[in-house]
Formats: C-alpha cells, structure tokens, sequence
C-alpha cells in the first residue's frame, strides 16, 4: 500500500465525516448515523492493515527513520562473491585493505614486518579502548569502505559478500596473542540479519602461532561477512585469513 493511497483513505473518512453531509433536519444541528460511523470504521480498519501488512510482511522495514526495502537490497548483493575468489588481501600483502577497525582512533592496525605465520607480514591489533569496551576487526570487500555497526545499521553493500544459498561456511586462520571472538554475520533472502559466534576459533590465546578452524551450517543465506571483537589493553596478531562458502 502505497502512501499516496493511504493518504487518499484518509481524505476519504475526513469527506465522510463533514458537518455538511448529515444535518439534522428536525434540529437544525450536525449528526452522523449509523451506517456512516460504520462505514468509517470498517475504512479505518482497512487503512491499519494495511499499514501492518506492509511493515511485517518483510517488504520494508524501518531503519533510523527511513523505509528500507530488504528484498530489494537483498536482490542487489546477490551476486555470487565467491565464485571468483575468496577473501582478497588475506594475507596482508597489500596492508590493511578491506580490513577496518573500531571504535575509530582507539584501535592501532598496522603491518608486522617481524612477526608473522607467511612471509613477510601479520596483521597486527592493538586495542587501546576503554575498560567496559571492545574493539572489533571486519572484512570490507570494498576497499575503501568503513566500518558498519551492525547492532544499528546491517543493510551495507560494502561489507556484505553475496552468496548462491550455499550449506556451509568455513573460516580458518593463524593467529598470536590475547583472547578473541569470532563471529560469522549472515543475511537471508527475506533481509534478516544473524550474528553466530564460532566457538573453535574464540576464547583462545596463544603465545605461539597457532592455526583455527570452525564452520557453520547456513540456511537459505544470501550474503556473509566477517567480525573479530578483542578486549582492551589487548594484543592480537593475525595471518592468512580464508573464508570458504560452498
């Protein structure tokens, strides 16, 4: 239901309940019937399901004020990302494109030239947020994108790497340091957003270089992507990050 036609539906009871249509003949004063209360009853029922319809029935959500059409969004990051390659830059050969960091300015991302699993470099995390905060690591298949909120705003092409419905998705990489939380986030056809955490590969810590693995079964999913919380005061060093959906 389009708000031009909700607008016209209410115009209409407006007409309906003008002064000038029912007068009272005998009294000389304004008076609405029965049939007409009825009938501005039924057309306002008619207006509030509409509106219920078209706001639970997974054509438009509401998203900072703003009508968001998923299926539409959905349709546009559809396209097969991993047909062609996996994650660019898994190495961290080409510093730190597609990889941001959060909360901005209190997360140190730089290249180690002296540390790492593949030569000739890692990349390294510093979290130097304050005590009760995390910072967080995410994969932007465009290059110069930033970092997405997905507690506030998941509906970003930026980030999202479209798949084909595929029935898993695997995620391994080496890495040293402090504890950490993986998480796979997944958006199905519909629009839903879904953040799972792999438990193989969080609440680990290591003072050598070690390798982690864990997949996750996927349904009816049309897009992915990929975020690693650390705590503060903390220090992370990853390499040779691969992300396989099949």
């Amino acid at each position: 239901m389009s708000y031009r036609n909700i607008f016209i539906l209410f115009k209409s009871l407006g007409l309906l309940m003008s002064k000038d249509m029912f007068p009272n003949k005998e009294t000389g004063e304004e008076e609405i019937n029965l049939t007409t209360l009825a009938i501005v009853f039924f057309l306002g029922l008619v207006v509030l399901g509409g509106l219920y319809y078209f706001f639970s029935s997974g054509n438009g959500s509401i998203s900072g004020g703003a009508v968001v059409n998923t299926n539409s969004f959905i349709t546009d990051i559809k396209e097969d990302y991993f047909k062609e390659h996996g994650l660019l830059n898994s190495d961290f050969s080409e510093g730190v494109i597609h990889w941001n960091s959060l909360p901005e300015g209190e997360v140190k991302l730089e290249l180690n030239m002296k540390d790492y699993h593949s030569q000739s470099q890692s990349l390294q995390l510093e979290c130097k947020a304050e005590p009760d905060k995390s910072c967080k690591l995410q994969y932007n298949k465009k290059e110069g994108s930033s970092f997405v909120d997905y507690d506030t705003n998941n509906l970003d092409k930026g980030v999202w790497l479209g798949t084909n419905n595929p029935k898993m998705a695997t995620l391994n990489f080496w890495y040293k340091g402090c504890t950490m939380a993986v998480y796979l986030l997944t958006l199905d056809e519909s629009g839903k957003f879904e953040s799972s955490p792999l438990e193989e590969l969080s609440n680990k810590c290591s003072d050598e270089w070690t390798f982690l693995e864990d997949s996750k079964t996927l349904h009816d999913t049309r897009a992915v992507g990929l975020e690693i919380t650390f705590p503060p005061n903390s220090l992370l060093l990853i390499d040779d990050v691969n992300l396989v959906v099949r």
